[in-house]
C-alpha cells in the first residue's frame, strides 16, 4: 500500500509528530475509509505512532483493531497499550536504522568492488588498442549505474564534431555529429554533467538517432571526460535500469569520479595512437621507396591483431585459398573447451552471438569450437564417421573467406547455420531426413555467403560489375549465390578442408547437388517461385510424395535460416536489423556516387529502421515462416518469435 506522506491518519503522524488513539476509525475524518475498500478489511479501532531516531520520523507503525482476550471482541486500545507501543518503536527505530546502514555499506561496497575492478581491468587493457579501451569504459560504467546502454563520444577538435563507433548495443554502427548539437555536444562544450530525467521533453534530444537504432531514449546521463582541463570525450549513459529509471545525483558523483579515472587512460591511449599512427605513415612511405613496393597494413605497423583478423582478408579468395591453414591454431580451435553454460546456450533460441561478435576477451575465436558442438549434437558427423579435424580446418577457411562487412560476414554464417540447428531440432520428431541431409544443410549453412561484398544482386547488374556483366551473359540472375557455390566448391576440393571426404561416390555427388541447390535458393529474385511451391505441399505426414519434394523442403530450411534475425531475442534481432541496414545504406552511398538509381529502403536519409523492420516481417518474414508452420506444426515457435519481434517494432512505429 503506497499513500501521500500527509494523507489519512499514517499521514498526519508522519507530518505532525503526534500519537493517535482512535477509538472509531469511521468517526474520524483523517480516516481512509478508501484502503478498508480495496482489502475488504473492517478498521474499527487505531493506534497510530511516529518512529522516530535522533528526533527523525523514519516510520510510522500503526496497530488496528485491538481485540478483548476475554470476549474476544474489538475494543479501543488503553494508555498501557500506547506505552507498550512507545517501547516497541524504539526498538522498531534502531533496527530500521542499522538496516537502513547495512544496506547502504553493502551499495557502496558493491559499487567499489565495480569500480576497482573496471579501473583493474583498464590498467590491463592494452594501450595500443583504443576500441578496446573505450568498450571497457562502456562496459564498466554500465554496469555501475545499471544502465541499459551507454555510448562514449570522442572529442574530434579538427572538425569540431564528436563521433563513436564502439556505443553498446548500436551494431557497431558509427554515430557522429557537430558538437554544437544535441546534449552530448553541450557537455563537450560547457565541461559540464546533465541529468535528463525526460529526453524527448527537452529539445536538445535528437530522436533521429532512436529512430536509426530502432531504440526509446528514456532518461539521459552525461557527463565530461576530462584530462588535464580539457573534455577528451563525453560518456552518456541511457534510461537507468530502475522502477522510475531516472538517474540520481548519487549516479551523477559516482559517474563524474569513474569520468576522472577514464580520462586519464583515454588520453594516454590517443597519445599512443597518435605517435603509432604517425610511425605507421612513415613505415609507408619508406615502403613505396622499394622495389618491390611492401604492402603495409596500419595492423601490421601498429602491432595490433584486428578482432576482425577472422574475416578480414588477402585482396582475392584464390590467395586466401593458397594460403595454407596453421596447423597449430586449428589443433587450438579443435580442443578449445567451452563452458557447460554456451554448450546449454548455443543449442537454444536465445543464444546471442553478439557477445561473440563483439570481440571482447576474445570471444571471436570460440565460434568454430561453438559449430563444431553443433556439428555433432546433430548426431551426423559420427553416423557419417566425418574427420572433426578435417570439419575444424573447413570451418577455418569458409571464415577466412569471409569479408569484414556489415552483415553479410562470418558472423552471419555463424548465426545461419546456429538457427538451421534449431530448426533441424524442431522437425526431429518428423523422421523426414536423413543424417546426410542434415549434414549437408548444416555445411551449406556454412558457406551460403562466402565473400559476400556486401552489395546485393541488383547492384551488380545496374553497375555493371565484372561479375555482373559474366553472370548476365551465361544468363543467370544469381550472381552473388553461384558465386558462394563455386567458392564452396573451391573449399570442398582440397582434401584437407574437404567436409565432404567420408562420403561415398553416390552420397557426396547427393551432397554436391543439395548444397549448390540450398545456396542457389537463397536468391530472393526466387522467393515467390519457392515460396508458393512449398505452399502448395501437404502437411509432411500427409505426404505422398515426400521424396519428389524434398528439394524444395531442404531449400525452405536453408531460406528460412537465412532470414531468421527476426525470430531472435528483441535485443538481438535489433542488432541484426542495425547491421543489415547499415549494409544497405552503404551500397545505397555508393549508388548515389555513381549516378544509379537508390531504393528507399537503401537511403540512409531516409532511415525509420523500426518501420522497415515491420515492413519486413509483414511482406517477407511472416508469410515464410507461416508457411513452414502450416507444414510442420513443431515449427509454430518460429511465429510466435516473429510477432513477438513484430508488436516490438510495432511499439517503437508508435512511440
Amino acid at each position: 500500500v503506497s499513500t501521500q506522506s500527509t494523507w489519512g491518519v499514517a499521514g498526519y503522524v508522519a507530518s505532525t509528530g503526534e500519537t493517535l488513539n482512535i477509538p472509531d476509525a469511521y468517526a474520524d475524518d483523517r480516516f481512509d475509509a478508501e484502503v478498508d475498500r480495496k482489502s475488504g478489511y473492517k478498521t474499527k479501532s487505531l493506534l497510530c505512532m511516529p518512529v522516530k531516531y535522533e528526533n527523525n520520523i523514519v516510520a510510522v507503525a500503526q496497530l488496528m483493531n485491538k481485540i478483548s482476550p476475554d470476549s474476544n471482541l474489538p475494543q479501543p486500545f488503553t494508555k498501557d497499550d500506547e506505552d507498550m507501543f512507545v517501547t516497541f518503536s524504539s526498538y522498531a527505530a534502531l533496527a530500521l536504522r542499522n538496516c537502513h546502514e547495512h544496506v547502504a555499506l553493502v551499495h557502496a561496497k558493491r559499487k567499489i568492488d565495480v569500480l576497482v575492478g573496471v579501473l583493474a581491468k583498464l590498467s590491463r587493457t592494452n594501450i595500443r588498442r583504443l576500441d578496446e579501451i573505450i568498450e571497457n569504459i562502456m562496459l564498466g560504467a554500465q554496469e555501475l549505474l545499471a544502465a541499459d546502454r551507454c555510448a562514449v563520444f570522442i572529442v574530434d577538435r579538427e572538425r569540431h564534431e564528436l563521433y563513436s563507433k564502439v556505443a553498446l548495443k548500436t551494431g557497431g554502427k558509427i554515430i557522429r555529429f557537430r558538437m554544437d548539437q544535441g546534449i552530448a555536444g553541450e557537455v563537450a562544450r560547457t565541461s559540464k554533467t546533465l541529468n535528463i530525467t525526460d529526453a524527448y521533453a527537452d529539445s536538445r534530444f535528437n530522436k533521429d538517432i532512436d529512430k536509426q537504432m530502432g531504440f526509446v531514449t528514456k532518461s539521459v546521463l552525461t557527463s565530461p571526460i576530462i584530462h588535464e582541463g580539457n573534455v577528451v570525450a563525453v560518456i552518456q549513459m541511457l534510461n537507468k535500469q530502475s522502477d522510475d529509471q531516472v538517474f540520481t545525483s548519487e549516479d551523477e558523483e559516482l559517474l563524474e569520479y569513474f569520468s576522472m579515472f577514464a580520462g586519464i587512460t583515454l588520453a594516454n591511449a590517443k597519445l599512443m595512437e597518435f605517435v603509432l599512427g604517425a610511425s605507421w605513415e612513415a613505415m609507408k612511405l619508406m615502403s613505396t621507396t622499394q622495389d618491390p613496393p611492401q604492402a603495409v597494413t596500419r595492423e601490421y605497423a601498429l602491432n595490433i591483431p584486428s578482432p576482425q583478423s577472422q574475416s578480414r582478408r588477402p585482396r582475392s579468395p584464390s590467395q586466401v585459398l593458397s594460403t595454407a591453414l596453421d596447423p597449430k591454431r586449428c589443433f587450438y580451435l579443435r580442443h578449445l573447451e567451452l563452458t557447460e553454460e554456451e554448450c546449454r546456450l548455443v543449442k537454444t533460441v536465445d543464444f546471442n552471438l553478439h557477445i561473440y561478435k563483439d570481440g571482447v576477451d576474445h570471444m571471436q575465436e570460440r565460434c568454430i569450437p561453438l559449430l563444431l558442438h553443433l556439428f555433432q549434437d546433430i548426431g551426423c558427423v559420427k553416423y557419417l564417421e566425418v574427420d572433426l579435424d578435417i570439419l575444424c580446418r573447413f570451418l577455418m577457411r569458409a571464415c577466412s573467406l569471409y569479408r569484414s562487412v556489415p552483415y553479410h560476414n562470418w558472423y552471419h554464417a555463424v548465426d545461419v547455420t546456429q538457427t538451421m540447428y534449431l530448426l533441424l531440432k524442431s522437425i526431429d520428431p518428423l523422421d523426414m531426413l536423413s543424417p546426410l541431409e542434415k549434414y549437408v544443410l548444416m555445411v551449406a549453412s556454412v558457406v551460403h555467403d562466402v565473400d559476400h561484398m556486401g552489395l546485393n544482386n541488383s547492384f551488380h547488374f545496374k553497375a555493371e560489375t565484372p561479375m555482373g556483366i559474366l553472370s548476365n551473359s551465361a544468363g543467370s540472375m544469381s550472381v552473388l549465390e553461384v558465386h558462394h557455390c563455386n567458392l564452396a566448391i573451391e573449399i570442398l576440393s582440397d582434401q584437407s578442408t574437404n567436409a565432404f571426404h567420408s562420403l561415398s561416390r553416390n552420397d557426396r555427388i547427393f551432397a554436391y547437388k543439395t548444397m549448390v541447390n540450398c545456396i542457389l535458393g537463397t536468391d530472393m529474385a526466387k522467393h515467390n517461385q519457392i515460396l508458393n511451391l512449398f505452399a502448395t505441399f501437404p502437411h509432411w505426414e500427409q505426404d505422398e510424395d515426400r521424396e519428389g519434394h524434398k528439394n524444395v523442403v531442404l531449400q525452405m530450411l536453408l531460406k528460412s535460416a537465412d532470414i531468421s534475425n527476426v525470430l531472435k531475442p528483441f535485443e538481438v534481432a535489433r542488432l541484426w536489423a542495425l547491421a543489415v541496414t547499415e549494409e544497405f545504406y552503404t551500397q545505397g552511398d555508393l549508388e548515389k556516387r555513381r549516378g544509379l538509381e537508390v531504393l528507399p529502403m537503401y537511403d540512409r536519409e531516409k532511415a525509420n529502421l523500426a518501420q522497415g523492420q515491420v515492413g519486413f516481417i509483414d511482406f517477407l518474414a511472416m508469410k515464410q515462416f507461416q508457411t513452414m508452420a502450416n507444414w510442420s506444426p513443431y515449427l509454430q515457435w518460429t511465429i510466435d518469435a516473429c510477432m513477438s519481434n513484430r508488436q516490438r517494432w510495432k511499439d517503437l512505429v508508435v512511440s
